[in-house]
């Protein structure tokens, strides 16, 4: 019993240090980069059964009406 506590007080400790880590680095991230830009992204997304992806058009937007 106490080598199962002992494990999962450690995957405890080491959920927080990532946690932490990320939080850190991406802090990191905005702190020092003034513009943050993309110019193209390629993804390609498969599945098994149907799918269905809409592409967000800032023009087209209806938010908050």
């Amino acid at each position: 019993m106490k080598s199962l506590k002992t494990k999962v007080i450690m995957s405890a400790v080491v959920l927080v240090f990532a946690l932490l880590a990320t939080i850190g680095t991406t802090y990191a991230w905005f702190t020092v980069s003034s513009t943050v830009s993309l110019n193209t992204i390629n993804i390609d997304v498969t599945t098994e059964e149907s799918l269905l992806i809409r592409v967000w058009n800032e023009d087209d937007a209806t938010v908050g009406t």
